[in-house]
């Protein structure tokens, strides 16, 4: 019976989105599809796609999802292998890579990093890159990550003109946020500690040192002390242990938040590792970054050294390799706050697209349309 009545649900959610594309068809509007393939990470990204693809004058835009919950309209519950019974899509979009998609429509990866950093360990480019192939587009932040992912490909012996087409478009959910930041008045009263996915970099990650880390925070300074595991990871036994740990500390708090705006404002300075997050928290706090580094394993990668999120690291803040130095980074940051934050108001000014994001958005997909 459960099996029955799950797929007549699925049945149905089909038949409401075909019947609302082919109606749209029918009006000579455009279809969009944008489908998040990955479950943890789908509410992080969704307010601020709620946001973007909110023009409902110029196109259709249905959302896919795996999470077993409502969402909201215009929000299905569908899995990925159902994707080819959707028909009448003009554009599919992903901004986390997919491998199904909606039949003849084009498809397009937005790239969710706004800084040139790794997508992947080394080991895994390979098959990364393969399921990348499958889109025609990507849209990207800027130019260099057109240029990392390029160098990435190519290093791969792909052959350029098999190659997605690639497009820097800026990065909207900075845009979001930078709207909404403005009108919080938030005191900077804490140090946020925010490492990156380890499984994903597991020679890389912070968190074989994040304990002797908190209990140097926790216990020598007076603010709080915010530890914000990435969403991949947030549900695991290490970091359900560290929040038991801490959680007696009245200085420490273990956040889980989808939407990491407050968080944010709060936070004076970034510990991090290799995380994509370091850029964005900076151009958006015009706050310093204090990295993580383990330096071993960043010299074995030789084309790492090549990437502007490695290069611009100094730039909008500081680097460690041992414990021992943090508390001595922490202070370099504290006291040349001011030349950082123009330093990070350079490198932010160079790098990326601002004011006309959803301008520059719609021009280029307008051109895919048309062509």
């Amino acid at each position: 019976m459960k099996l029955l009545l799950k797929i007549l649900k699925i049945i149905n959610t089909l038949i409401q989105i075909n019947f609302i594309n082919l109606k749209n068809k029918i009006l000579d509007k455009k279809n969009f599809f944008l489908f998040h393939p990955r479950e943890q990470l789908t509410l992080i990204h969704k307010y601020y796609l709620d946001d973007f693809f909110n023009d409902k004058s110029r196109y259709s835009i249905l959302f896919g999802h795996k999470l077993d919950q409502n969402l909201g309209k215009n929000y299905f519950f569908i899995k990925e292998s159902f994707l080819k019974y959707i028909f009448f899509v003009d554009i599919f979009f992903s901004n986390n890579i997919c491998d199904k998609f909606t039949p003849k429509s084009k498809k397009i990866y937005i790239h969710h990093n706004i800084y040139d950093s790794p997508m992947v360990r080394p080991e895994e480019e390979g098959a990364m890159l393969k399921r990348l192939t499958k889109y025609d587009f990507i849209f990207l932040p800027n130019k260099q990550s057109i240029e990392m992912l390029r160098n990435t490909f190519l290093r791969h012996k792909y052959s350029e003109k098999n190659l997605p087409k690639f497009e820097d478009i800026g990065y909207a959910k900075l845009t979001y946020l930078e709207k909404r930041i403005k009108i919080i008045n938030s005191k900077k009263n804490s140090i946020l500690i925010a490492p990156t996915n380890f499984r994903g970099f597991p020679n890389f990650t912070i968190i074989n040192n994040l304990r002797e880390i908190i209990d140097i925070l926790v216990k020598k300074y007076n603010i709080k002390i915010i530890l914000r595991p990435h969403p991949s990871n947030r549900n695991e036994d290490f970091y359900l242990k560290i929040k038991k740990r801490y959680e007696k500390f009245g200085n420490f708090l273990f956040d889980v938040s989808e939407n990491y705006l407050d968080t944010y404002s709060k936070s004076k300075i970034l510990i991090t590792d290799i995380s994509g997050t370091a850029y964005t928290y900076s151009f958006l706090t015009l706050c310093p970054v204090v990295f993580f580094s383990n330096e071993t394993a960043f010299s074995k990668v030789n084309y790492y050294k090549k990437l502007k999120y490695f290069i611009d690291r100094d730039k909008i803040g500081t680097t460690f390799e041992n414990v021992s130095e943090l508390e001595k980074k922490l202070q370099y940051v504290e006291k040349n706050k001011n030349s950082i934050l123009k330093s990070i108001l350079e490198i932010k000014k160079e790098n990326i697209y601002f004011d006309n994001v959803k301008n520059r958005f719609n021009y280029i997909v307008n051109k895919i349309l048309n062509k």
